[in-house]
């Protein structure tokens, strides 16, 4: 499902994913509905409990960034509170002024958290700020940016139909993104900066939400990780209605080293499973000499040698020699290589085609390039 962190007044992004037909929480934003304050210890609890769920298909977040806003001079207007220098606040504020600085640090800091945990169980995570926006320097912003290896991209206003002068930076986990890339070359456009509404509000904290066209294309790219089910608008105090009562089938989702997805779960396999058999009788043998514990120690020792011994490895080769029988197998290890590399190319040779063909072209090719330049091929 996807989840609508500070959506705004008019919720765009929630809108959006209503006429897409993805499944979708309530827009969560104080704004919006004045029980949704993330500073709520009981609240942001159940939102990060939420996160690591496995629900969460994908997450957008796009906290308030009125302290963190660079257009904030000393001109009669709300004066500066932060700097990139003083990035958590200047010295010389008030109670009131540290009060709201340490505020907004926590909001952008929880909201960090909720995006990093989404991706962990292998989910999209995006967040929005204005390009020029000092809360990109807030550490838990830099760890989201670095820890799940985000991309980033810069879009002006006026690419969305609108004519004023702004940048909307994105940092999101998939090169998706980049279809929100844009540059402006216009000179014309309306200068909005200390102007105010007739009521008195500033004209810049409407350009703070998205267009329709905008909000429309984020939800394009963010769909693939987004079920379609007709649940919409779903509360989230009763996310965990939503669970499924097996969690064998429907586990959460969990991103490997190469930044790819999947269940990580082979009891219920989901394709055709070739190795059912070698792999359950080397399962049985794991656990009975219990080489499963030899590994972990090994591990906690910091060991360099071996954990498992020539002899211990001996009933695996010889299994996958009488596995694939009809097959030439090498097992040597070349000097230059710690792996058996050419046993790999003779398993992968000998494969069935359509486990072949199931592998994404880039991996097959990178695959088969290493190994032909390992072993000179």
């Amino acid at each position: 499902m996807f989840l609508d962190l500070f959506a705004g007044h008019s919720a765009p992004l929630s809108c959006a994913a209503k006429t897409a037909n993805i499944d979708h929480f309530s827009p969560f934003d104080i704004e919006f509905n004045a029980t949704c304050d993330i500073l709520n210890d009981d609240l942001f609890e159940n939102l990060l409990k939420l996160a690591h769920s496995g629900l969460v298909g994908a997450v957008w977040s796009a906290p308030p960034c009125r302290f963190y806003s660079t257009l904030r001079k000393n001109d009669g207007g709300p004066p500066p509170l932060r700097s990139k220098e003083f990035i958590d606040g200047f010295p010389s504020l008030s109670t009131y002024q540290k009060r709201q600085v340490q505020e907004s640090k926590e909001i952008h800091r929880r909201s960090d958290l909720i995006c990093i945990a989404v991706f962990q169980q292998g989910g999209f995570a995006g967040k929005e700020q204005p390009l020029n926006s000092i809360a990109w320097k807030e550490p838990s912003s830099q760890q989201f940016v670095e820890q799940c290896s985000c991309y980033f991209v810069a879009t002006p206003a006026c690419k969305w139909g609108l004519d004023f002068f702004k940048y909307w930076a994105v940092a999101a986990t998939s090169d998706h993104i980049s279809n929100l890339a844009g540059h402006c070359s216009h000179r014309d456009h309306m200068d909005f900066r200390g102007k105010r509404l007739p009521d008195g509000s500033y004209i810049s904290a409407l350009t703070a939400e998205y267009p329709s066209a905008f909000a429309s294309a984020i939800i394009d790219i963010i769909s693939p990780w987004v079920s379609k089910s007709s649940l919409m608008n779903q509360d989230l105090s009763t996310w965990r209605s939503l669970l499924s009562r097996n969690p064998i089938s429907k586990g959460p989702r969990i991103t490997d080293g190469a930044g790819d997805i999947s269940s990580a779960n082979w009891t219920i396999p989901q394709s055709t499973d070739f190795f059912k058999s070698l792999r359950q009788v080397w399962i049985k043998r794991i656990l009975a000499t219990k080489l499963h514990t030899k590994v972990v120690d090994a591990c906690q020792r910091h060991q360099s040698d071996p954990s498992i011994s020539e002899d211990e490895l001996l009933p695996f080769l010889n299994d996958i020699q009488h596995s694939f029988s009809s097959t030439s197998l090498h097992f040597t290890i070349p000097d230059h290589q710690p792996f058996r590399l050419q046993l790999l190319h003779s398993l992968y040779s000998s494969s069935p085609k359509t486990l072949i063909q199931r592998l994404p072209p880039y991996f097959k090719k990178a695959f088969l390039l290493e190994l032909s330049h390992s072993l000179n091929l």
